[in-house]
């Protein structure tokens, strides 16, 4: 990808690709269709991660793509370039570890970028593209995550499905406690929806992606130790604690989170 700059113009098909993410984002379109006086990277093209940002935009606004995909691709930017804003804005400072020099044809930013952007312009989950746009913003501010890391994260993040998301915020916020109050693993699922909803998080958890697990329980008498098989006690687990914060999976409302609730009881 070519670092670039570019002049948007109101026909400039980075500002019409930019502009159809509105369909996703929303409230934050507004401030984001701002930004377009300088380019949807404009803000950040001082900064390492700008040319990155500006360069993958351009390249996917001469990309084929369909109506859909186009608006998921646009969404992802505004949520990226609203989340850099927001942490350059607290003064958070954007990495310096090579990771955005360009070697030969490309940096390993070029990379990420555009492995968070497959799985975006592919994902039917919709409602994932604005936590895969702060995965993109927020990989720019932490140098503890390398290349290889965060190509790893994204093909993650890009597997996991929506109810998997909603999982991981539920426990990372400790909201958990509340929704799987009672409710063990072992327990028998009455609907097929209850099935699923099972079947998703035990994928999280032991065995499979180990990003939930459940303290050990200790025996009454001897102490030993036991699984434990009670949801409520799950907490976040090595990648499972990187994409809550990466993801900014938080942000992810109380109200979006009864389905599950409501699929255990």
């Amino acid at each position: 990808m070519s670092g670039k700059a570019w002049e948007p113009s109101k026909n400039d098909p980075v500002t019409r690709l930019w502009a159809s993410g509105a369909d996703i984002t929303g409230s934050i379109a507004g401030a984001g269709l701002g930004m377009l006086a300088a380019g949807p990277g404009g803000a950040i093209l001082g900064a390492g991660a700008g040319p990155s940002i500006a360069a993958a935009i351009k390249e996917y606004a001469h990309r084929t793509l369909g109506k859909r995909q186009s608006v998921r691709i646009g969404a992802a930017f505004q949520y990226a370039v609203a989340a850099y804003e927001e942490r350059i804005s607290v003064g958070d400072e954007v990495r310096d570890d090579g990771f955005f020099d360009r070697t030969h044809h490309s940096s390993d930013a070029d990379e990420v970028l555009d492995g968070i952007l497959v799985q975006v312009q592919q994902e039917h989950e919709e409602r994932k593209v604005r936590f895969l746009g702060y995965l993109m913003a927020n990989i720019a501010f932490e140098a503890s995550v390398d290349a290889h890391l965060a190509h790893w994260l994204a093909k993650v993040a890009g597997e996991l499905t929506w109810s998997q998301y909603v999982v991981l915020a539920a426990v990372g916020t400790g909201k958990a406690k509340e929704i799987f109050a009672g409710i063990r693993m072992d327990d028998s699922a009455s609907t097929w929806t209850a099935f699923g909803v099972r079947s998703q998080v035990a994928d999280l958890g032991y065995g499979k992606r180990e990003l939930v697990a459940a303290p050990a329980r200790k025996t009454k008498n001897h102490g030993l130790s036991v699984p434990n098989l009670s949801l409520e006690d799950l907490t976040l687990k090595g990648a499972g604690k990187l994409l809550f914060a990466l993801m900014w999976l938080e942000r992810i409302p109380r109200e979006d989170m009864c389905f599950i609730e409501d699929a255990l009881r």
